[in-house]
């Protein structure tokens, strides 16, 4: 079972440039066009409206899931490394 979730990850993220690569021909080889917009161009050809709304909702999600992720590291960071060592001594 951990074999599947290790191999699931990379089909998931690698796939849709496969896809993409026909769809899109021009994609990498046009400077209007990097190889970033391969997911965004995808969902807005082969996704139907509804379905559309809810792969850019699964975009900003992932988006603000990634951030969260980076402010709450800075913040640890920030509090044991800088804080704690630093400005406040006796706080430990």
């Amino acid at each position: 079972m951990q074999l599947f979730f290790r191999i699931i990850v990379p089909i998931v993220v690698i796939v849709p440039g496969f896809i993409a690569i026909p769809l899109f021909p021009e994609i990498g080889q046009n400077p209007d066009m990097p190889y970033n917009l391969a997911l965004p161009l995808t969902l807005a050809k082969l996704y139907p409206e509804g379905l559309f709304g809810l792969g850019i909702t699964a975009l900003l999600a992932a988006f603000m899931s990634g951030m969260a992720g980076n402010i709450t590291a800075f913040t640890t960071v920030w509090t044991y490394d800088i804080y704690q060592a630093y400005i406040k001594k006796r706080s430990k």
